[in-house]
């Protein structure tokens, strides 16, 4: 699908310029289709499969998107979430996160990327169907959705379970965490 892409770019002159693709990542009129090593091109690597670098981040095919390794604890969606991520995803000013830094905050460079986030829910069943090759995908993962009508409770999916989403209380700590970058 790529290539087809950066034909049709080619075809109507775009030269080198790049367009977005569809959920982030962007494609290059300059761009071989070939996988690089990270760091070779500010793109990121996506192709058909999954890739994966030596820090464990593993790249969604098609939409480019990077998602890190799994947490190595579990933790409660308040920990998970940073303010702006919990509103984000639509919680209400008594049940948002507090001011703190967030899971994926802590990150920082993973990858070479500065922008990791906690996942929406339609992200992770996407990646869900798109039968992740990475290490750990059975378990819920939070999400930075809360749950509509249920104050207390947010959404999580389950990798290893395409299409199996479960409201959980946000006080839950035995969720694990897989941050997504978009860039």
């Amino acid at each position: 699908m790529r290539q087809v892409v950066l034909a049709v770019m080619v075809g109507f002159g775009c030269g080198n310029k790049s367009t977005s693709l569809p959920l982030g990542g962007a494609a290059s009129s300059t761009d071989t289709g070939q996988p690089t090593e990270r760091g070779d091109t500010d793109d990121p690597i996506c192709a058909d499969q999954w890739n994966h670098d030596e820090e464990g981040v593993a790249t969604q095919p098609e939409t480019c998107m990077a998602w890190s390794p799994l947490s190595m604890e579990t933790m409660t969606w308040y920990e998970a979430a940073n303010r702006a991520e919990g509103e984000a995803g639509g919680c209400s000013d008594d049940d948002c996160p507090s001011d703190a830094d967030g899971y994926c905050d802590t990150l920082e460079s993973l990858g070479g990327r500065s922008d990791w986030r906690l996942p929406t829910k339609d992200e992770l069943m996407e990646a869900a169907k798109t039968a992740p090759e990475i290490p750990d995908v059975d378990g819920r993962l939070w999400t930075r959705d809360s749950a509509n009508g249920a104050t207390g409770n947010a959404w999580t999916v389950d990798l290893g379970r395409p299409g199996s989403s479960m409201s959980l209380s946000k006080d839950d700590d035995g969720i694990a965490v897989r941050c997504v970058s978009d860039s």
